[in-house]
């Protein structure tokens, strides 16, 4: 969804199709496609880390026209103030912007009926004054785009990764 937002701005043709998530993992392959292809199965590893999201967000970037792209890595931890206050700057930012993008890495069961289980889904957009922040999921089969609080969003990426034992959070992609 960040990918093709980004590519809004480059020229199109007929021939530009939309990339869908089959055909980033094809393009990307490697370790990212071991780890999310619904085809492979569940394995002992699934899903990306952190880490590892903004390593392949940024390579998929730089592979589909955006050489300059970077993402960064941001952890917050909900016991802070200063969380909360970098989370909706960051937010804010991204707002004004039409060439960055936030990737968020949450726990779904804080806004959703499921398990606990990692997930992640870009940011579409930032209310500031009703501090509410609209998440794109991208299982759409099961969830439609969903509103959520600026402060239990950063409840839900402040959640404990089992395989780095780090709190979640999420990438800020510079896409120029």
């Amino acid at each position: 969804m960040a990918l093709n937002a980004a590519r809004a701005k480059l020229s199109k043709s007929s021939e530009s199709k939309v990339i869908t998530q089959q055909a980033l993992l094809s393009q990307i392959g490697g370790e990212w496609k071991k780890r999310v292809d619904p085809t492979l199965g569940l394995s002992k590893v699934r899903g990306v880390t952190l880490d590892l999201l903004a390593k392949f967000a940024e390579e998929a970037f730089r592979k589909n026209g955006f050489e300059h792209a970077r993402a960064e890595v941001v952890r917050l931890d909900p016991k802070f103030r200063t969380s909360l206050q970098k989370l909706q700057a960051d937010l804010a930012e991204n707002e004004k912007s039409d060439t960055d993008f936030i990737l968020i890495n949450f726990d779904q069961k804080y806004f959703t009926d499921d398990t606990v289980a990692g997930h992640v889904a870009p940011i579409a957009a930032y209310d500031a004054k009703m501090h509410r922040v609209l998440v794109m999921d991208p299982d759409r089969e099961w969830y439609e785009p969903y509103w959520v609080s600026d402060q239990r969003l950063l409840e839900a990426m402040a959640t404990i990764d089992p395989e780095t034992s780090k709190p979640r959070g999420y990438v800020k992609i510079r896409s120029q």
